[in-house]
């Protein structure tokens, strides 16, 4: 990992990471906790380029279609506790689930829009996890 690689990480950490968490919270009204893999960030500075918009605005995404009535916040603050997100080499690697509270997410972040799980299966997948 070198020094922009870093920085990135910096940036997200204390910057972009506790701005979208405060959007998160405005949008459904529930506390989460989001555990990021960073090591597997670390070397791929495209992945950590494009984190914010396909990770977490389009997690963001999902939720702002799911909680469109009081009924689906107290669903989403009684049912998310934690959003997981690991970033691998390759789309044919990406996995989502929802379990215990736990959004789990693998995309190939660094790939693009060709990398990620777009916010209408993340949708699909806590309605049905709810």
């Amino acid at each position: 990992m070198g020094l922009q690689e870093k920085r990135k990480i910096q940036e997200l950490q204390e910057t972009i990471l506790p701005a979208r968490v405060t959007e998160f919270e405005e949008l459904t009204s529930a506390t989460i906790q989001y555990d990021v893999n960073w090591d597997s960030l670390a070397d791929d500075y495209a992945a950590l380029n494009a984190f914010d918009f396909l990770a977490i605005n389009t997690i963001n995404m999902a939720f702002r279609m799911i909680c469109t009535d009081d009924f689906a916040k107290k669903a989403v603050q009684d049912g998310v506790s934690t959003i997981s997100l690991e970033n691998v080499s390759d789309a044919a690697e990406n996995t989502i689930s929802f379990s215990g509270g736990v959004l789990s997410m693998r995309c190939a972040y660094g790939k693009g829009l060709d990398g990620i799980i777009r916010e209408g299966e993340i949708k699909k997948v806590v309605e049905n996890g709810l």
